[in-house]
């Protein structure tokens, strides 16, 4: 990677610890899934946003209701 556009500043909490975090990417798309945690809080997403589930990365499209995903919280 350009060492110019590596981020000394920034680090993201990762299942690896914390790692180098390179930015944010928009994308644009036409529909969205809404995924409802228990606590309450509403997640939209794209149908291919990865979750992670007992350590291993599931898209938004396969989960299914009482699916529990990998937070920090719950």
């Amino acid at each position: 990677m350009n060492s110019i556009l590596k981020n000394h500043r920034y680090e993201i909490l990762s299942i690896n610890g914390f790692t180098e975090f390179h930015g944010i990417r928009e994308s644009k798309h036409t529909k969205y899934f809404d995924i409802f945690l228990k606590s309450g809080k509403n997640i939209k997403c794209s149908f291919n946003h990865p979750f992670l589930q007992n350590g291993n990365i599931k898209k938004a499209c396969d989960i299914v209701e009482g699916d529990y995903l990998d937070t920090e919280n719950e």
